[in-house]
């Protein structure tokens, strides 16, 4: 059973590796933003990243398109993009600030 479910969360990766890479080849992700989501697929499924998984779906969820939120998502965006995940100080620092800043985004939605 085990052996099956890595199989599959192997295949899955590798499906959304080549959906990245295939985006920057198409000029829709910089090499940055390429970097940047192969190292958080890596952090999710290879180390099973629960708080990143949450703080994404949390972000996801806090009206991220709202025009009020722009400059806030614009910082986590940066902040996805220049953080070394690999790097424990690093990743800590990023959720860190990440978290705060979902935490804002849904303070305002709140406040509608």
């Amino acid at each position: 059973m085990t052996w099956g479910l890595t199989n599959r969360r192997k295949q899955i990766q590798a499906e959304l590796a080549t959906l990245i890479y295939e985006c920057h080849t198409q000029g829709r992700l910089s090499p940055e933003e390429m970097m940047c989501l192969l190292d958080i697929l890596a952090a999710l499924l290879d180390q099973g990243d629960t708080e990143l998984a949450n703080l994404l779906r949390r972000w996801a969820s806090s009206g991220m398109g709202e025009k009020d939120a722009l400059d806030i998502n614009e910082i986590i965006r940066v902040t996805l993009v220049n953080t070394d995940w690999k790097d424990a100080f690093a990743r800590a620092k990023g959720l860190e600030l990440i978290r705060d800043l979902v935490s804002e985004l849904e303070k305002e939605k709140e406040k509608g």
